[in-house]
């Protein structure tokens, strides 16, 4: 059963006193990648890297203490059509960046499979197809 949001239709104020009342919660999904099982997606905009934060807004730190990082990136995905955000590895970053220079991997469809860990290797590997969009004929 859906959770009701006791934030649509509440009435809310920011900081400099502007009142609006949320209608409806817009909520893009998560497209999980598994281990091993390939997704089709259209890049539709650039992979974004941002700080994690905690609670209360605190960043939060990696196991060297510097800021921890997760980059994301909004996608169709090719089966659905659903817009979808995903949350691209270091592996896949480095790869697409490495691939297609000025964020030219926007636009295009891949298929992508994320590997199961390898021992002794801090990052997964990814297997990455750029394919012909299956829209286009």
């Amino acid at each position: 059963m859906a959770k009701k949001d006791n934030n649509v239709n509440k009435v809310e104020k920011t900081d400099d006193d502007f009142q609006y009342e949320v209608a409806r919660k817009v909520v893009v999904p998560q497209l999980k990648m598994t281990d091993d099982v390939a997704i089709f997606v259209r890049f539709d905009a650039r992979i974004v890297t941002e700080a994690k934060v905690g609670k209360g807004g605190v960043p939060k730190l990696d196991e060297d203490g510097n800021p921890s990082t997760i980059s994301t990136a909004r996608v169709i995905d090719l089966r659905t059509g659903e817009i979808c955000t995903i949350v691209a590895g270091i592996g896949l970053v480095s790869a697409l960046k490495q691939a297609y220079a000025e964020e030219g991997y926007v636009g295009r469809c891949f298929r992508i499979c994320k590997r199961a860990a390898v021992t002794g290797k801090r990052f997964k590997a990814y297997e990455i197809d750029e394919i012909k969009d299956p829209s286009a004929k």
